[in-house]
């Protein structure tokens, strides 16, 4: 990860997050500017880097016990800074922390392959992205024509939406926000 310098546009700093190849992914900052969290897949793992030291002051796991393969690819920090999102595209799942610990507080199962996941202001509803499965393909879909319903066999309520050049169709979801027993 490199620290750039915007006023002046140039690298004041590299900080190393990971193994060579380990694949640095997503970044959030916590809403008070003092931590950065950043995603490494290959890893699968979150550093968190103390942004006054510019160091990695911790790193957060969210791999499995029967190896690597969860792949975080994005971050997020809740609007009160209480909770960290983490998308992590392998196990189609939303790990979320306690930033006050770092603790893991649970794992949210949602749509395949999760690519980013937000909180609302107020905390009670949960958004994500989904870049496979549960709609992906084509989107034949002239602008502003209505997605066709969502299938009723899925598990989650799906709003398709175009994302991505080439009229590809995206998941999206929402759930009312869970409580950090329902996480676990």
């Amino acid at each position: 990860m490199s620290v750039i310098d915007l006023a002046t546009a140039k690298k004041v700093k590299d900080i190393q997050v990971g193994s060579h190849l380990s694949h640095p992914e997503g970044i959030a900052i916590d809403p008070k500017g003092q931590r950065a969290y950043v995603a490494v897949t290959n890893q699968d793992t979150v550093a968190v880097i103390d942004l006054k030291k510019q160091e990695v002051e911790k790193t957060l796991s969210v791999g499995r016990p029967q190896g690597l393969g969860t792949g975080p690819v994005s971050v997020s920090v809740t609007r009160d800074g209480r909770r960290l999102l983490v998308a992590d595209s392998g196990e189609d799942a939303i790990a979320v922390f306690d930033t006050r610990d770092h603790s893991l507080i649970g794992r949210i199962p949602v749509a395949s392959y999760p690519v980013a996941a937000f909180a609302t202001p107020n905390y009670s509803r949960l958004a994500w992205i989904s870049a496979k499965g549960l709609g992906v393909g084509p989107n034949n879909l002239d602008p502003g024509e209505p997605p066709p319903p969502p299938d009723g066999g899925s598990a989650a309520t799906v709003a398709s939406t175009t994302c991505r050049p080439g009229r590809l169709a995206c998941p999206a979801s929402a759930s009312s926000r869970p409580t950090s027993r329902s996480a676990r």
